[in-house]
């Protein structure tokens, strides 16, 4: 009898054990579940870094508890390395993709949903990191088991066609990536309605390839269709609709249209403060749209303070090293070259340069727009070998990595032929320039914009090898061109009419050349206003043109006030101000006013 009650003694001190551990194995997972909770809700208002340690708790207790196999984990997993990659550590996210993949693929089969979620995951992680050549085939592989098992109408079928259409884009297969897009729109209609989240996702992205193509006249209403119809579905609100009203702006900005441009990026980046807070990403990348039409229309001093409050955000939001706050990193480059502060531009340049190459590789696309842009500054201060240096590694990495027709390659190429000529090395830079222009005709059509602009870069070559005739030629049609395509008053427009004036200047036909001059003054004038760079520069090619004609009245007039803007917009020390300062004295002097020519010519030394 004692051993009896003994047995069931030990037998209830080993259930009450089990009940123990079961409770805390219940508690645990009870945690977990509530902190992925906290992990949505922190994620959907873009507060990553409060996110992420919840999410490592998640996953780490379900790993440990359900195994590394159970649904629940996998889930922990896939939501660990979303993190992650927005927050730019993509190596951790890759590895967790990988894994990921390869255990829902062992436990569900190659061919269950989950498993072709996760694997349109990792070809997502692999196209952020610029790995496009192994993302494509996965891309390709889920489009083709989503079709098989889903169905080529289902939702998820019509993700997957999306996704492999974008990732033809960045390879700047635009013609592959069209009728991708062109189906997948259609379908999504059919099946979804035209007012579908997926239809307003896949039409926006049909708007971009057709603005990549060059093809505006599509891209505009095809961008006003996505705007109202996200306003009318989601609200004027809702983040979607921000995005679209923005992308919308970007389509104004390509069109030479900055003050629609401005007036859209304005709402847009006011909405996206109340909506989403300051702080949010969207936000961030909404300010730094904002920023770049200013820098556009040349108005540069509203521009840095923009740049820098949203560098100093994507620092203290997602860190120093992540790859957005390294693109903003590099656009402020861009700014301080456009304002001639060079030595500025090149410190930060070198930095950003670096950790491109720390956090992406030197193969990224990005590493490689950040290697060009440090050439620049490197060009800008004469350095000239280490700007060549970068620039033919630049093309050598964007052939291998793009492939030679990439429009990437092809500016690469622009680039080292432009190093080339500013070198003197004009008989080297010719047969670039030809290919360049060539290769844009070829994959973007002759009337595409970046063709026009080789064609107009090839004629600027011809002019400084004197073979003013056929740049003459290269140049008309370039501006007729121009205007065909992008109308009469865009800033590109405008800058092929100044060049095809200097021409006709070199030519010594200034009869021809002066009514072009004055018509790009007055044009720049009313598109860009009085301080932008390009009116500057319009207006003190308009004054050496009076100069040379005797119309010495007119071109003193035009170059104090070129002077005097020029300070103004650009500072006193700015390569363009000393260049109008330059043809200030030079006006002084041909009206016999040695004192004040002499006085100018000294400041300018």
């Amino acid at each position: 009898m004692k051993l009896n009650t003994l047995f069931i003694w030990l037998i209830g001190i080993a259930l009450m054990a089990t009940m123990a551990q079961t409770a805390a194995v219940e508690s645990q997972l009870e945690l977990a579940n509530a902190y992925n909770a906290q992990v949505i809700q922190y994620y959907q208002q873009g507060q990553l870094k409060q996110a992420l340690p919840l999410a490592e708790q998640v996953f780490k207790i379900r790993a440990k508890i359900l195994g590394a196999k159970h649904p629940d984990t996998l889930t922990g997993m896939k939501n660990l390395a979303l993190i992650y990659q927005n927050l730019g550590r993509l190596s951790e996210a890759l590895l967790l993709n990988e894994n990921g993949y390869r255990l829902t693929k062992e436990v569900l089969g190659e061919k269950h949903p989950d498993t072709l979620r996760n694997l349109n995951n990792l070809a997502g992680i692999y196209k952020e990191l610029g790995r496009l050549s192994d993302a494509l085939p996965l891309f390709e592989k889920g489009y083709r088991l989503r079709k098989e098992v889903l169905g080529k109408n289902h939702p998820s079928t019509l993700t997957s066609l999306n996704n492999l259409a974008t990732t033809y884009q960045n390879l700047g297969r635009n013609d592959e990536a069209l009728p991708l897009f062109e189906k997948g729109y259609r379908l999504s209609q059919e099946v979804l309605g035209e007012k579908h989240p997926t239809s307003l996702l896949i039409l926006n992205n049909l708007a971009t390839v057709y603005q990549s193509l060059g093809n505006f006249s599509e891209v505009l209403p095809l961008s006003v269709k996505s705007y109202h119809f996200h306003k009318k579905v989601l609200g004027n609100l809702h983040p979607k609709t921000i995005e679209s009203l923005l992308s919308l702006a970007t389509i104004y900005q390509d069109l030479g249209r900055f003050n629609m441009a401005l007036l859209l990026s304005e709402k847009g980046y006011r909405l996206s403060q109340e909506v989403l807070g300051e702080k949010h990403p969207d936000t961030l990348t909404s300010l730094n749209n904002f920023a770049l039409i200013y820098q556009d229309l040349g108005r540069l001093s509203e521009a840095l303070p923009l740049f820098v409050k949203s560098y100093r955000f994507h620092k203290k939001a997602l860190g120093n090293q992540h790859s957005k706050t390294l693109e903003i990193q590099m656009t402020l480059v861009t700014i301080y070259q456009e304002l001639g502060l060079f030595n500025m531009a090149l410190l930060l340049s070198e930095k950003n340069s670096h950790l491109f190459q720390k956090v992406l590789g030197e193969k990224h696309i990005h590493t490689l727009t950040s290697q060009s842009i440090l050439a620049f500054s490197y060009q800008k201060l004469g350095r000239f070998s280490e700007a060549l240096s970068l620039y033919e590694k630049g093309y050598r990495l964007s052939q291998e990595v793009l492939g030679e027709k990439h429009p990437n390659t092809l500016a690469s190429l622009n680039n080292l032929a432009g190093i080339y000529q500013d070198l003197g090395r004009l008989s080297d830079a010719l047969p670039l320039f030809e290919k360049g222009y060539r290769f844009h005709k070829k994959v973007l059509g002759n009337q595409h914009p970046k063709t026009i602009e080789s064609l107009l870069i090839l004629a600027s070559l011809y002019q400084d090898l004197g073979r003013f005739n056929m740049a003459l030629l290269l140049s008309e049609k370039g501006y007729r061109l121009s205007q065909e395509v992008l109308g009469e008053k865009h800033p590109n427009t405008l800058a092929s009419l100044n060049n095809l004036a200097g021409i006709y200047q070199d030519l010594g036909r200034l009869s021809e050349a002066l009514p072009l001059s004055e018509k790009d003054y007055r044009l720049s004038q009313e598109v860009l206003g009085e301080k932008h760079p390009s009116t500057l520069t319009s207006m003190t090619n308009l004054a050496v043109i009076y100069q040379t004609l005797g119309r010495l009245s007119d071109a003193l007039s035009l170059s104090e006030q070129s002077y005097r803007l020029s300070k103004e917009a650009l500072g006193e020390k700015h390569p363009n101000t000393l260049h109008s300062l330059s043809n200030l004295a030079s006006a002084y002097s041909k009206l016999e006013d040695y004192d004040k020519a002499f006085g100018f010519c000294s400041k300018k030394c």
